[in-house]
């Protein structure tokens, strides 16, 4: 037997109230799902739906309270009034409604847990371990037989759906597969910290120290940047790599806006130049391009599937196709371009092609 949207609903309304609810107050919040049922066989109705999913997932509390007036039939009283259930969520447990969550909201949750947590410091995954083995087990108690209903799932069932669960989602780079350089798990919380409050940091990054201003954090592969305004050095963005981020210190002397520049920072335009070191001249340097490729039958049967740009077109010609689209100069387009080795051919823009001969050469004199 699957809980019901009923249930599901409960459990919603005790994660989302600050204060311990009563069979009556619970009724009121799920009264959608009354329909014929009088006020007293819902209330009945409710308690019982209370009980199973108190047993299911030992999450809920309850306790006896006094009320002193609106006396209900099934109250059991006192001189100065009568005594009620209320009911709450464990306050220790994960705020986030985990059990109310559907299978479709599971499986997302689970994906971003294997291939999604890049930006999230190391710390802070930790933290997050709590949820992920709950979002398993949520799915064990919503599958659960008739004959099984009520039984607690233990966390050793869980860990065991979760760790099967991750056997079947991959993330795979479409360069090589680099080993993740080690960066502290301490260093990145405090970048994280600094760049969501908006606050000074200082650097020590390899031997140099920097005051910092933080912009953004950007994941390439497997590695983390800071996008940030260097005191001292100008008004332009720098991107330092994580890893390199020895230790961390707070600034206090000055506020977040003494530092000049990133006031209007865009992170789409900034990131349109790349984040290679820049060997085309600076003014050309994530500016538009119209450009034209020759690629094979082979590479045209998978590049015309996933396009380099939406204003891609192609024309067939002699042993493959013509590519014409409007994209960015930039390094990165470059390294592609080389990966593709005898597969792609640039046609134009001059600038881009005599590039690419010019680092073909150079290539070719190492062997």
């Amino acid at each position: 037997m699957s809980l019901n949207q009923r249930q599901w609903d409960i459990l919603c309304s005790l994660q989302s109230s600050d204060k311990p609810l009563g069979v009556k107050k619970i009724a009121q919040r799920v009264a959608q799902h009354q329909k014929a049922a009088t006020d007293k066989s819902f209330r009945e109705m409710i308690a019982r739906d209370l009980r199973d999913l108190k047993k299911i997932t030992g999450a809920i509390q309850s306790k006896k309270v006094l009320i002193s007036d609106n006396r209900e039939e099934s109250a059991k009283t006192s001189a100065l009034g009568y005594l009620e259930n209320v009911y709450s969520w464990d306050s220790e447990l994960p705020e986030i409604a985990v059990k109310s969550l559907s299978t479709a909201q599971s499986v997302a949750l689970g994906v971003l847990q294997k291939v999604a947590l890049g930006l999230v410091p190391k710390g802070l995954v930790d933290e997050l371990a709590p949820l992920f083995t709950a979002i398993h087990k949520n799915e064990l108690v919503k599958n659960q037989d008739d004959k099984d209903l009520g039984k607690k799932v233990p966390n050793k069932a869980a860990l065991a759906a979760e760790q099967k669960w991750l056997k079947k989602v991959a993330i795979l780079s479409e360069t090589v597969g680099f080993v993740a350089p080690h960066a502290s798990a301490e260093v990145e919380k405090q970048v994280h910290e600094a760049l969501y409050q908006e606050k000074l940091i200082e650097i020590q990054y390899r031997d140099k120290e920097f005051v910092v201003k933080p912009l953004a954090l950007i994941q390439r592969g497997v590695r983390r940047y800071l996008i940030g305004i260097k005191r001292g050095h100008g008004t332009d963005p720098a991107f330092f790599t994580i890893a390199r981020i020895k230790q961390v210190r707070d600034v206090h002397v000055l506020d977040y806006n003494d530092v000049k520049g990133g006031e209007d920072f865009d992170l789409d335009a900034f990131l349109k130049k790349g984040l290679a070191y820049p060997v085309f001249d600076e003014d050309i340097l994530g500016e538009p391009i119209n450009l034209k490729l020759w690629v094979d039958e082979g590479t045209y049967g998978w590049i015309s599937e996933t396009p380099l740009d939406v204003s891609q077109t192609a024309k067939k010609v002699k042993d493959g196709y013509e590519l014409t689209l409007t994209t960015t100069l930039r390094e990165e387009l470059v390294f592609w371009i080389l990966s593709m080795a005898n597969h792609v051919r640039v046609v134009s823009p001059k600038v881009l092609k005599d590039r690419v001969a010019d680092d073909l050469k150079k290539a070719a004199s190492l062997y």
